[in-house]
């Protein structure tokens, strides 16, 4: 059998028991507090209809939407184009080849399945879900194929309340996670809006808006040089100037000047104005987070309608933390009359990078089992596991080595695997009824006899002193 190089696809990672410690305490962190505020889990299918997907993302995110071919022999369904001479259209014959895909996100999957079990639940619906989704974009760091989102939604309610608690929810997972100072950035569309019409470019909107969003990415003169390419006059360009010009510290308010006139400008002015009313209201944010107004954030998605976050820690170089917004359409291309609804996400991916860059991870999580067990043989084996028993109904993680091996060899084992406390039942404490635990960390032994260390389980302590 010919040889196979063992190598992931480019995007996609193997992650070890030291990794997986982690990602786990990244992932319950989140959970609990999703739970903490009233949020439901749900899980939705690795595949969607390739219709339930696309056209959601604008044209660059159905690029990146992974398709699956359909089983069977599909080419001989094309046969018939390719037999008349014609080239396969990839809109029109796309169905032929592939009628599913992975999921690009879990906001559209979350829509559908609320329009789809929507006599099963009540509104407003808060879910969360933690899941991974793919997208066939080009990797590099921090950004991956194949990738863990950990989002929020509630569906079924306008109520600025949400965007506030959304905001507190982002402070207080950040800050747990052990990243206090996060900078979580707040727009409205309706700003986007405003400025079109106010530079009278209503039309150019949606190029207006992907320009922006360039702006913490690119330099002024070339945003300025690519909305000239796009159509935007000299004096459109210059009436941005002072918009442009806004710092992360002012105040929606200071819109006004520019886009009060209009309606969408006014109104967005007001339900941000609101919005940093009800989130700073309970008193500050957990930890330093910071809620700064950018009238230049757009968030690329083509279905956000109110509100949008995007969350960035200053100075780590890693971009988008989290982000996301509101919404008041998507349910309804599913049948499911319109409701507003609300969702962000945090960037797992990102937030565990950055935590391993820093080394902040918390110690507890390092750890493997508690005790470790050492083989010496079959009766110490079998004394051991009726101590595991009792440790493990405890609450403690115990491990056994399997083999009666050198006991140098086992105390390699168990340092590998970060055990806490060695535990020896050899001859002689089995003649003697005891139990010899040696401290890893500080390399102190101690022997106990059995009802000593019964009690210790009982009392929850186990040091050497």
């Amino acid at each position: 059998m010919a040889k196979i190089q063992a190598n992931t696809p480019k995007g996609m990672r193997d992650f070890g028991p030291e990794q997986m410690r982690r990602r786990r305490f990244l992932f319950q962190t989140l959970e609990s507090l999703f739970l903490e505020f009233g949020y439901q889990a749900i899980e939705t299918p690795s595949m969607e209809l390739l219709e339930t997907l696309t056209g959601k993302y604008g044209e660059e995110g159905d690029r990146l939407i992974f398709k699956v071919l359909n089983s069977g022999d599909f080419f001989k369904k094309l046969s018939p184009v390719l037999a008349g001479g014609q080239s396969p259209d990839a809109k029109k014959h796309l169905p032929l080849l592939s009628e599913k895909a992975l999921r690009y996100d879990l906001t559209i999957p979350f829509a559908r399945f609320v329009a789809q079990h929507q006599n099963e639940i009540s509104f407003p619906f808060k879910r969360y879900q933690i899941q991974p989704v793919w997208r066939a974009d080009s990797p590099q760091k921090g950004r991956y194929r194949e990738f863990y989102q950990c989002d929020i939604d509630v569906l079924g309610s306008d109520s600025l309340f949400l965007e506030a608690e959304m905001i507190r929810m982002y402070a207080e997972g950040f800050y747990r996670l052990g990243l206090p100072d996060i900078q979580i950035q707040i727009n409205h569309r309706g700003i986007l809006a405003g400025i079109a019409e106010a530079i009278q470019a209503p039309e150019q909107l949606r190029a207006l808006t992907v320009t922006l969003d360039k702006m913490d990415k690119l330099p002024l003169d070339t945003i300025k040089e690519i909305l000239h390419k796009e159509g935007f006059s000299v004096d459109q360009i210059r009436m941005l100037d002072p918009i442009l010009a806004l710092g992360s510290g002012d105040t929606p308010e200071l819109m006004a000047p520019y886009i009060g006139q209009t309606q969408a400008g006014s109104e967005a002015i007001h339900a941000l104005r609101e919005v940093f009313e009800l989130s700073l209201a309970p008193g500050p944010l957990a930890g330093a987070a910071q809620l700064v107004f950018n009238p230049c954030l757009a968030r690329g998605l083509d279905y956000y309608t109110g509100c949008i976050f995007e969350v960035t820690l200053p100075g780590s170089g890693m971009g988008s933390l989290g982000g996301g917004g509101r919404y008041d359409n998507l349910t309804e291309m599913f049948g499911l009359n319109s409701r507003s609804g609300i969702g962000v996400s945090f960037g797992a991916e990102r937030i565990y990078d950055i935590l391993e860059a820093k080394e902040a991870w918390p110690k507890e999580i390092q750890q493997g089992p508690e005790f470790f067990f050492l083989h010496f043989d079959r009766s110490g084996a079998l004394k051991a596991l009726s101590w595991m028993e009792k440790l493990r109904q405890a609450g403690h993680t115990t491990l056994l080595y399997p083999d009666a091996a050198k006991i140098q060899k086992q105390m390699k084992y168990a340092d590998s695997q970060g055990a806490r406390y060695v535990c020896s039942l050899g001859s002689e404490e089995l003649a003697q009824r005891s139990i010899q635990i040696k401290d890893m960390e500080s390399g102190e032994k101690v022997t106990l006899s059995d009802a000593e260390f019964a009690e210790r389980i009982n009392q929850g302590y186990y040091g050497t002193h």
